[in-house]
């Protein structure tokens, strides 16, 4: 239970200021990433409509781009919702932060508030990581399979007796611009933890009193990420 600080608010704020700042970033890049996730998903709704029409022997070959499309649209959503977990969790949480400032918790007396706000910078921090791994990992699969498609599909329009479909040679090109598109965001994704990491570290005391906090808050903290599964509800080099 805390109870409001009857003074003035807790000085040395100006580093969670910092922190709240980078939310706008943070979900503009998430709008990005949900428009991104689409147009991976109507690349291979295209790439199947098309497919249908050409006349060749190399249906085996495109039935495995055709897999291969399938899951590089379920990997962008795997980054889309640990983007989305990330960002829910942690700024959830840094508006919690924003009241301990004030409060103090009559449950852990021993503590300051910059101390509790110490603690669960901590855990957002931890968590921020874990997030960014999973997304980092999938969005790298994107870049570099959506570039192993275009070159497969290149080599089957390529050989002799293949009808000829300017629409594959469109979603080549696509293929490899959208490999281009996911190579930036995931760099703009790695920046924001970046810069997201070092205002939550930050607040994070380099004494032995860390440790303590960490301890006692792991207790009482119930706090789960969202699950990842289905489509986004709401980012993340390790």
């Amino acid at each position: 239970m805390a109870v409001e600080l009857a003074g003035p608010p807790v000085t040395g704020m100006m580093n969670f200021t910092r922190v709240r700042v980078l939310e706008g970033s943070a979900q503009l890049l998430l709008g990005q990433l949900r428009l991104h996730a689409k147009r991976v998903r109507a690349l291979a709704a295209a790439f199947r409509r098309e497919t249908r029409r050409l006349a060749t022997d190399a249906g085996a070959d495109l039935q495995r781009i055709d897999q291969n499309l399938d899951r590089i649209a379920d990997h962008t959503t795997i980054a889309l919702n640990a983007v989305d977990a990330a960002l829910l969790y942690s700024f959830e949480h840094i508006a919690a932060m924003d009241h301990m400032a004030v409060t103090v918790d009559l449950e852990h007396l021993d503590f300051t508030p910059m101390q509790r706000i110490a603690g669960h910078a901590q855990d957002i921090l931890e968590k921020l990581r874990a997030q960014h791994g999973v997304a980092h990992g999938s969005l790298q699969y994107v870049i570099e399979q959506l570039v192993v498609s275009a070159n497969n599909l290149a080599i089957v329009i390529g050989q002799p007796g293949v009808q000829s479909l300017e629409q594959l040679r469109v979603i080549i090109r696509q293929m490899r611009s959208l490999s281009r598109t996911t190579a930036e965001l995931s760099g703009r994704l790695d920046v924001f933890v970046q810069n997201q990491g070092a205002a939550l570290q930050e607040l994070i005391p380099t004494s032995s009193t860390r440790d303590t906090v960490l301890a006692s808050l792991a207790g009482t903290a119930q706090n789960d990420l969202p699950a990842q599964e289905g489509a986004g509800t709401w980012l993340l080099n390790n």
